[in-house]
């Protein structure tokens, strides 16, 4: 029996970004990444995704207790 983790399907990731326009590119640019967004979700989560997998961008909160978790 192995020890290891085997990922079948990944549906996506939150991450949270200084700068969503930045991120926006650079998941884009560099990944080759979709954008896509609907209006029902408001303003967020934007996701960049690649077939049915990918990230979920939220802006950052710096203020928010989990994000200075240590």
């Amino acid at each position: 029996m192995s020890d290891d983790i085997e990922i079948r399907f990944l549906d996506h990731v939150a991450i949270r970004v200084d700068n969503i326009e930045k991120a926006v590119q650079w998941y884009r640019n560099v990944l080759g990444l979709k954008k896509y967004q609907l209006p029902k979700w408001g303003d967020y989560p934007i996701f960049m995704l690649s077939g049915k997998s990918g990230v979920a961008l939220f802006p950052a909160n710096l203020e928010d207790p989990l994000v200075n978790m240590a």
